[in-house]
């Protein structure tokens, strides 16, 4: 039997465990704000941080990042 090297890792992946936690956070506030955890894309804040045509061409910069987090849910934006 071939006697292989274990490798043993010393750090933690703290962003991963750092982007899971963002999702899960993003996504209870989704759905406390639209009352449904099957519908939070009813809310008018996920309205707000969706990607999408018009929000772009307004300068809303900013929901190419904040639209990761709000993948749950039917699209409507």
């Amino acid at each position: 039997m071939i006697d292989t090297p274990r490798t043993t890792r010393t750090w933690r992946p703290v962003l991963t465990y750092a982007l899971i936690a963002a999702n899960v956070i993003a996504y209870l506030w989704s759905a406390s704000k639209s009352g449904s955890i099957v519908d939070n894309q009813a809310s008018e804040a996920f309205a707000k941080l969706c990607l999408s045509l018009p929000a772009t061409s307004e300068g809303w910069w900013w929901t190419a990042v904040t639209s990761g987090f709000l993948h749950f849910g039917r699209s409507t934006c």
